[in-house]
């Protein structure tokens, strides 16, 4: 049953708060919100040329495990957290900042995510430009 059909039944069965928890939820999972310092590492991890190197390998890793057939799109942003944790400790020690406070793990997380969704076409296309 499509995701659609299930909320307008529960409109129409009166779970009004329910279909909207349920909307933002798929909408948080499909486009994870990021934070204003989510994106700055983003814009950090593609301005350091070691960072960019870091992100060009974990591109090339991920099309090889493609072409093999290997590939599992849910831990992809598993590989993509060590880069991130890299890149805030980076910026954390040229910005003078605390790392776990500026970037704490949910965020992280987040944007390990949006990395490993942002890059799945290029991992299909086997583009390893990061």
């Amino acid at each position: 049953m499509k995701l659609s059909k299930i909320i307008s039944k529960l409109e129409s069965r009166g779970f009004h708060k329910t279909a909207k928890n349920l909307k933002l939820a798929v909408a948080d999972i499909m486009e994870p919100k990021l934070p204003e310092e989510a994106r700055e590492l983003i814009v950090y991890i593609g301005n350091v040329k070691i960072l960019r190197r870091r992100g060009s390998s974990i591109l090339k890793n991920l099309i090889k495990k493609y072409k093999g057939d290997v590939y599992d799109h849910s831990k992809a942003p598993k590989l993509w957290l060590h880069l991130i944790d890299d890149a805030a400790k980076s910026y954390c020690k040229e910005f003078e900042c605390t790392h776990k406070l500026t970037f704490p793990m949910p965020i992280k997380k987040k944007i390990a995510v949006f990395l490993a969704n942002e890059m799945l076409p290029k991992i299909k296309e086997g583009d390893t430009k990061f």
